[in-house]
């Protein structure tokens, strides 16, 4: 009588290393990156002190304020392992600056509120009247313009605003229309 054995044996493919296409993100501001989404695959990230939570996921959570290579571990439950990279830039932010408010005292929209702006610290927003005079300056945006100028308020129409981010970025300009 002779015993035999028989054992089916799985054999993964390697999985081959990929630079992955860049990825781009806004300064300073929470975004999502994403790895390839590989079947039984466990990630590590690194480096993990650029990451803002979890390393260990195929999308962590990431809030730069320069440009990152990024080293992705893939590890499968065969004991294989690869490694992908990705490189996340900086897009040139330009705020997505409002172009009208109504400072009528109804509670909406009363006052001239830009988005993000507070990642930028060093900002300096002016605001002049078609005439070309300073009818609003503030350093760091502490709080939003209510459409005044020297207390009073401003009468409706179309001003224009210079927004200086610093740090080397190109300065902003548009109109904004006060309504009421």
């Amino acid at each position: 009588v002779a015993d035999s054995v028989t054992q089916s044996v799985e054999i993964e493919a390697p999985v081959e290393a990929v630079r992955l296409p860049a990825a781009e993100v806004h300064y300073n501001r929470y975004s999502v990156l994403a790895a390839r989404n590989l079947p039984r695959a466990s990630y590590q990230w690194s480096p993990s002190s650029m990451i803002t939570g979890v390393t260990s996921v195929a999308n962590p959570s990431v809030r730069l304020t320069r440009p990152q290579e990024f080293l992705i571990e893939i590890s499968f439950p065969s004991g294989c392992k690869t490694t992908d990279s990705l490189l996340v830039t900086i897009k040139d932010d330009e705020l997505d600056v409002p172009n009208a408010f109504s400072p009528n005292g109804d509670g909406i929209h009363d006052t001239w509120v830009i988005p993000y702006l507070e990642v930028y610290p060093e900002n300096v927003v002016e605001v002049y009247n078609r005439h070309g005079q300073l009818v609003y300056r503030a350093k760091g945006y502490p709080a939003p313009w209510n459409g005044t100028f020297k207390g009073s308020p401003l009468p409706v129409g179309t001003y224009y605003y210079i927004i200086d981010l610093k740090g080397g970025r190109k300065k902003m300009s548009g109109s904004i229309t006060i309504l009421r």
